[in-house]
């Protein structure tokens, strides 16, 4: 008796699922890995933290939902996140926080979070908005801006 998933290993179509699975390895090495946290995230900082300092200042926690083996996780902190104006604004308007999902499964759970990248925005402990998948610099300085000032 054969296995019943053999088919996803042998003949055609197990090599067409090889070859895809190294297209994606090849990309995101060659992209560069993993790439680095985005300058506005302080590490140190607990989600918990980042929810005590949104008290105090009253700006919104913007909390970045990610994970190293995720592709589109690293185009976006290559992307929008690097970048000045992204930076500036969510420095100023927001606590951010970094939210590692492999490490962090059960705040990733309670937050609702199906997929990454996510961003969520939350204020008195209220999610005000939740994105999931890159956005480019422009779309994501956008929904912050109409999220957080309505």
């Amino acid at each position: 008796m054969k296995c019943p998933t053999c088919y996803l290993t042998e003949g055609p179509l197990g090599f067409a699922v090889i070859l895809l699975a190294a297209v994606v390895l090849i990309r995101t090495v060659a992209g560069g890995g993993v790439a680095p946290v985005p300058p506005m995230f302080d590490q140190a900082v607990s989600f918990d933290q980042a929810m005590e300092q949104s008290k105090d200042s009253g700006k919104p926690v913007f909390a970045f939902v990610t994970a190293d083996w995720c592709g589109p996780c690293q185009a976006f902190k290559r992307g929008a996140l690097a970048n000045d104006k992204v930076i500036d604004f969510v420095t100023e308007n927001t606590q951010p926080v970094y939210i590692d999902g492999d490490e962090h499964p059960e705040l990733v759970q309670s937050l609702g979070v199906t997929g990454y990248p996510t961003i969520v925005l939350i204020k008195d402990n209220a999610i005000l908005d939740a994105r999931s998948g890159g956005m480019t610099t422009s779309t994501l300085l956008a929904w912050l801006d109409q999220t957080i000032t309505n």
